[in-house]
C-alpha cells in the first residue's frame, strides 16, 4: 500500500470502509474485476469471460 499513489490509497480505503471488510479484500476485489469485469473476487476470476 505504501508504494501507491494517494488517490489509489484513499479510494481503497474508501471501498474497504463502505463493504465493511479489510483493505485486502478490497485490493482483491480491484485485481480480479480487471482480469475478468464480472469477478467479484480470485475465486470468480476466469480472464477473458466477461471482455
Amino acid at each position: 500500500m505504501r508504494r501507491l499513489p494517494e488517490l489509489i490509497k484513499a479510494a481503497l480505503i474508501a471501498c474497504a470502509a463502505k463493504i465493511e471488510d479489510p483493505i485486502a479484500t478490497a485490493i482483491e476485489m480491484a485485481i480480479a474485476s480487471f482480469l475478468e469485469t464480472e469477478a467479484l473476487g480470485f475465486v470468480d476470476c476466469k480472464p477473458g469471460r466477461g471482455q
